[in-house]
């Protein structure tokens, strides 16, 4: 049977060597949580968010990812794995509306779409389920169409008042994880003020992602907004 990946070059070999870190991180929470007047609703509130977010992830790990069988790996630090039979992915962290994974760089960009979109779908349907003491997660007024970057003709009304904004980072597999960690919290950053931005001017409520694909360490020196 499949066993835990036990290192980034693990989680890269199913992808030329090319690790993703995806950092996701919800939108609009405070505003929303202002609504909130009881410690049972804000209790309800958490369940619901926090679920939404780990569902989110297992359906986009279940859906992109497969089992691997690693190949050509048979160095110091992975003696004797070659050959093994691996789930391709690491959950860094779980918890609340925050989130970050590794996983292989060719499933990156799928991974985060999904779990942005399903944050928003999951949210939707456990609120109606559970009736959150009369908090509505819906959107009151549909949001003028035209938001997305690259083809506004297909791009979803957002129906959910809250969001998953995603930072994305491709590198290598032997980037240090201080500065690839360093890097994809500034695209969630970038990806979290373009949320805002498109909230403020387009009544738009979806989630958005930044990426950036760095071929090596050296490629950038300074800051992603720069």
């Amino acid at each position: 049977s499949p066993q835990e990946a036990q290192s980034l070059r693990e989680v890269g070999n199913p992808s030329k060597g090319f690790v993703a870190y995806i950092y996701a991180d919800g939108n609009s929470m405070g505003g929303f949580i202002k609504q909130i007047t009881t410690a049972d609703t804000y209790q309800q509130f958490s369940d619901v968010v926090s679920r939404a977010t780990e569902q989110s992830v297992y359906h986009a790990l279940a859906n992109h990812l497969h089992p691997h069988q690693l190949h050509g790996i048979n160095d110091a630090e992975t003696q004797n794995r070659d050959g093994q039979i691996v789930h391709p992915f690491e959950i860094l962290t779980i918890g609340g509306d925050d989130v970050m994974l590794v996983v292989p760089a060719n499933q990156a960009l799928a991974i985060a779409k999904t779990i942005s979109e399903e944050f928003e779908r999951i949210l939707l349907k456990l609120s109606k389920e559970h009736d959150l003491l009369n908090l509505s997660f819906e959107v009151s007024a549909p949001p003028r169409q035209g938001t997305h970057r690259y083809r506004p003709a297909q791009a979803m009304a957002s129906q959910c008042q809250l969001s998953m904004s995603v930072g994305v980072l491709i590198a290598a597999d032997d980037t240090p994880i201080y500065y690839a960690e360093n890097l994809t919290n500034q695209l969630l950053k970038s990806a979290k003020k373009k949320a805002k931005a498109l909230k403020d001017t387009l009544h738009y409520h979806g989630g958005t992602i930044d990426f950036l694909v760095m071929k090596s360490v050296t490629m950038l020196s300074s800051k992603v907004e720069e």
